[in-house]
């Protein structure tokens, strides 16, 4: 008799154990949808904060890097080669291009570094359109250089952007915000 009633108790344990760990189980998977579901609110609120990241700089990068172009040794043939080569001191081509570098922070300041005034004198017409030449340069052949050896994260929106930025170049008036270069998922 004592080990039938030993043999009841534990059986009786066993199916509360089992109660037990059945709804725990729940619980977890509760718990593992809600997580589910946080994560994929959070998936699409970084995916639109990652576009919002991806485009917010490209102006400036590309105006910093065309600048370091135009300032640099790599311009100096392309500036002899030019119609301008007898109408411009290279210092003082250097300083513009330090400055356009430095003080470039969006669209409008590199429209106001490519487009040529009726109120600007000769010497600042001639390195705006030196200024233009080294972006156009830079743009075509040496831009995808840089953007895979610097520390870009979105190398691909660089890229992709590329195209844009030397069609709005060539033509200043036409060069607008940024695009939208992600595809609708």
């Amino acid at each position: 008799m004592r080990f039938l009633k030993k043999k009841i108790t534990l059986a009786q344990e066993k199916a509360k154990k089992f109660h037990n760990l059945k709804s725990q189980k729940q619980l977890n998977t509760n718990s593992i949808q809600k997580q589910a579901q946080k994560r994929s609110k959070k998936a699409r609120m970084s995916k639109e904060y990652e576009k919002k990241l991806a485009t917010k700089n490209i102006i400036k990068n590309y105006s910093r890097a065309i600048g370091n172009f135009a300032m640099s040794d790599l311009f100096l043939p392309y500036a002899a080669n030019s119609p301008y080569s007898g109408c411009f001191v290279w210092n003082e081509f250097v300083e513009f291009a330090r400055d356009a570098r430095d003080n470039i922070q969006n669209i409008h300041n590199l429209k106001e570094r490519l487009i040529v005034n009726e109120d600007d004198d000769t010497r600042t017409a001639t390195f705006k359109a030196l200024f233009k030449m080294a972006a156009e340069i830079f743009i075509k052949y040496f831009s995808v250089n840089w953007i895979f050896s610097a520390k870009l994260i979105y190398k691909q929106i660089y890229v992709q952007y590329r195209g844009t930025l030397l069609r709005g170049i060539q033509s200043p008036s036409k060069l607008t915000t940024c695009p939208q270069i992600f595809h609708s998922e």
